[in-house]
């Protein structure tokens, strides 16, 4: 309720403005204890894509300092007996039109070993892979090379696309879309 000071305000929108007139941006949270050994906040905390306009891109920075306080966070901290206030930085980012997107790990999140690359991916935005929305492609390789080790081809039921002035538009995948691969073997090495 305390929204975003006048000072700070301020310095956002200069810096917004900087990146030209009805920048598109995403307004992405950034917890200070996510990904630590024993924690991962990752997903938990809001983060907002295809964000057009300054009072849009205000009104996001404060819905990512409230998802501190939501149900599924203060569960999260409380059965990891954290007690400390918690504290939250908020990044904006220009805005990449993605037609796929997805998360790079430079160690097998699964298995610990640091000699491997994973790579999940899904059509359009990246957030249906971040927040588990979809079954995502996953593509393991080898550092040395690097070279593709394994393909697992996930069902992409949905996707989500920008939409013109802001927001984003949930498409619906047939069946067969769904289960289209998402990187070829040449594309994964690449990335």
């Amino acid at each position: 309720g305390a929204g975003v000071p006048d000072g700070l305000r301020a310095e956002v929108l200069e810096a917004y403005h900087r990146l030209g007139p009805a920048a598109c941006v995403a307004v992405r949270s950034s917890a200070t204890a996510e990904d630590t050994a024993g924690l991962s906040f990752a997903g938990m905390h809001e983060t907002f894509t295809n964000v057009v306009g300054d009072q849009a891109v205000i009104d996001q920075i404060v819905a990512c300092w409230r998802s501190l306080y939501g149900q599924r966070v203060i569960s999260y901290r409380a059965a990891r007996g954290l007690t400390e206030e918690p504290s939250i930085a908020v990044v904006i980012q220009e805005q990449v039109a993605a037609d796929r997107a997805g998360v790079l790990f430079t160690a097998d999140p699964s298995t610990g070993e640091r000699d491997r690359v994973v790579v999940e991916g899904a059509f359009g935005l990246g957030e249906v892979v971040v927040g588990g929305q979809v079954e995502p492609d996953t593509y393991v390789l080898d550092k040395d090379g690097p070279r593709l080790i394994s393909t697992r081809i996930g069902h992409k039921g949905h996707s989500f696309i920008g939409a013109a002035g802001g927001g984003n538009t949930r498409v619906e995948a047939t069946d067969e879309e769904a289960r289209r691969r998402v990187l070829s073997d040449d594309e994964v090495v690449a990335v």
